[in-house]
């Protein structure tokens, strides 16, 4: 195949990756926090507001290049985020084929395990995904990572250097991995000191950057956390803590490294290899213990914010591309059935996140049906084999990966908001829910107080602080209107109509919005 063919079927499994399976998101995770802290900084929007006065975003050039891409193109920020999105995604699914490519696979046979792996994988307990659906800096990072190995095991150190540095400007706390293995290729083979020089210019100049910002309270990079700061995070992220999760995930991730050992042991892989998918592999199981070492032993306060734990995913991605590279091997030499048996890893990962529990005879008939369509197909026709990946594991495993926040009423309550009434709202009865975070991001008015924006507990003590204080406040008041007139709110919003006489402010078939009064009472 030449670069264009390649290049226009990378597109196609992004195509199909990005608007089909697993899809994409937008203001339903963290996008929720760094869509107002954006939009504070491109016109002031929600001042006031908690989120966007402790700023989270010092060690990373996330959002100045999100701003420079609005100014220069003149883009909704939705728009600039998920292009964005939709480029890295690409550069990492052609680091997938590059990995491939470097197992000497057919180019067609490169293009099957490249679509298989982007069909992304959920590294349960430490919150974090393959394929990230939202447009976060991990989700831009993490591509730029898999396109470093690629280009590294193509020998092509200074752009994989390059493109590792990029990772490190977007999101340094994905990169620790890449350094220890990088480190570990460079003893081998001198030559490659580029892989590790640029990474560490680049993470040079974020800290030259991010300790000089200006902003209203900085990361505490050093230092431990207090008794007090432990038990809140323990309560709003409990992912960070090792302990809270580890047994019961011990034996899936176990297995994983040993399908990704087992995966390379068949393929006869190179030294290079070795190094690199089993250097990730091995840093992401030591992660679990380092992590329970800096966080719960040592209560060193960078601890959460790096969160150690979150390696697990180059556990899972690696298994995932060795079973489907086993498998293409053995596709290569007519071993069809035991192609197809390595084929069922990495076509239920994607569906069924606990690998260890029954999944349903739906699911597991589409997995079957589909690895032994893919074993049955004749080469040429293989890639449109991975090209429909997509769709079929989505649509006939009947799976749905993430709820849908925005919806239509709560939109119009947004933009009703955003025109005509601009103020501090709460949502009394909002619980865990995410509806007041995209109600903030949407309509650009100030939320006092929400489950999601709570999320920047790891990184910012003094947020962490009012944020607790505001919580125990609302969830210690109930929903009756009058427990928070004392309080700077101005509207509280409600599923259900309030049982007064006095007409809400704004209402549709989901949601009510009251107006407190300043004089002690409220309308």
């Amino acid at each position: 195949m030449n670069r264009g063919l390649t290049a226009l079927a990378i597109f196609a499994i992004t195509a199909l990756s990005f608007f089909v399976f697993p899809g994409h998101t937008y203001l339903e995770q963290d996008t929720q926090i760094y869509v107002p802290i954006l939009e504070h900084q491109w016109s002031g929007a929600l001042a006031g507001d908690l989120i966007v006065e402790h700023p989270h975003v010092s060690f990373t050039l996330y959002d100045e290049l999100a701003n420079v891409l609005r100014w220069t193109t003149r883009l909704p920020l939705k728009f600039v985020l998920e292009g964005e999105q939709f480029l890295f995604r690409a550069a990492g699914f052609l680091g997938i084929y590059l990995i491939a490519i470097s197992f000497e696979a057919e180019p067609f046979t490169a293009l099957l395990v490249t679509a298989l792996w982007a069909l992304g994988a959920t590294i349960q307990a430490p919150a974090v995904l393959t394929v990230e659906y939202e447009p976060t800096p991990r989700s831009f990072a993490v591509p730029l990572l898999l396109l470093g190995v690629g280009l590294a095991l193509r020998r092509r150190y200074r752009w994989a250097g390059l493109a590792a540095a990029c990772a490190v400007l977007l999101h340094a706390p994905t990169v620790w991995p890449f350094f220890l293995v990088a480190a570990a290729f460079v003893a081998v083979r001198r030559p490659a000191w580029t892989l590790l020089v640029y990474p560490l210019i680049a993470l040079g100049g974020l800290a030259v950057i991010g300790f000089h910002e200006t902003a209203n309270e900085h990361q505490s990079l050093l230092g431990r956390l207090d008794p007090g700061l432990e038990a809140l995070q323990r309560m709003r992220a409990s992912y960070s803590y090792v302990s809270t999760w580890w047994s019961a995930w011990a034996w899936q991730y176990e297995f994983f490294a040993a399908v990704a050992i087992a995966g390379m042991w068949r393929v006869h892989a190179s030294r290079d290899h070795w190094i690199w998918l089993g250097g990730l592999t091995i840093t992401g199981m030591v992660s679990v213990p380092l992590s329970w070492l800096l966080l719960e032993e040592l209560h060193l306060s960078i601890a959460p914010q790096v969160q150690p734990a979150r390696a697990l995913l180059f556990v899972t991605g690696v298994a995932v591309l060795m079973a489907a590279i086993a498998g293409a091997r053995a596709l290569q030499n007519d071993r069809r059935l035991e192609a197809a048996a390595w084929f069922l890893f990495p076509l239920l990962v994607p569906v069924h996140a606990a690998f260890f529990e029954w999944p349903g005879w739906r699911v597991v008939c589409c997995v079957v049906l589909l690895a032994a369509a893919l074993v049955a197909v004749r080469p040429q026709w293989r890639m449109a084999g991975a090209l429909l990946l997509a769709p079929v594991v989505a649509y006939g495993a009947g799976v749905s990966l993430y709820g849908h926040t925005g919806t239509d009423d709560l939109g119009n309550l947004a933009r009703w908001a955003r025109v005509q009434n601009h103020g501090v709202y709460l949502f009394p009865e909002a619980d865990h829910g995410h509806a007041p975070g995209w109600f903030r991001a949407t309509s650009l008015q100030p939320v006092y107080v929400d489950w999601k924006g709570g999320g920047q507990v790891n990184y910012l003590r003094g947020f962490s602080n009012q944020w607790r204080l505001r919580w125990k406040q609302v969830t210690a008041r109930g929903s009756q209107p009058e427990n928070y007139l004392d309080l700077p709110v101005d509207y509280l919003v409600y599923g259900h109509p309030l049982n007064t006489s006095l007409p809400p402010a704004f209402h549709n078939s989901s949601w009510w919005v009251y107006h407190l009064n300043a004089h002690g009472s409220f309308r």
